[in-house]
């Protein structure tokens, strides 16, 4: 099982590297429009700030992942729904924007639909 486990852990890590990929791409449209005069200049510091805040709160949750001991765990689903509950927290705590959480929580479901196919 805890090989199981540790695919699980590497493909939630694999896709948060991806998600932040992602968004790293936005600040990069971002500054383009910024660029070609396509957004203010006050729009482009929201769009820049929101962005890099859920850049740093992804950084966090991958480090959640990283240290994350897989032999308090007996499931995949246990880690899912550590990890959710946790992220959740450190949104909180840290004062992140909450929307981050969806488009994590979605990444989580994506991993577990692929789980369960390939077993």
């Amino acid at each position: 099982m805890s090989k199981n486990l540790k695919r699980c852990r590497d493909l939630i890590a694999i896709e948060l590297e991806d998600l932040k990929m992602d968004i790293e791409h936005l600040l990069e449209i971002n500054k383009k429009k910024i660029d070609n005069d396509e957004i203010t200049n006050y729009v482009f510091r929201e769009n820049r700030v929101t962005l890099k805040d859920e850049i740093n709160a992804i950084k966090t949750f991958h480090r959640t992942v990283d240290n994350l001991s897989l032999s308090n765990f007996n499931s995949r689903e246990e880690i899912f729904e550590y990890l959710e509950n946790k992220f959740e927290r450190i949104v909180e705590e840290a004062g992140y924007g909450k929307g981050i959480l969806y488009f994590v929580k979605r990444k989580l479901n994506k991993i577990r639909k692929y789980l369960c196919i390939t077993q």
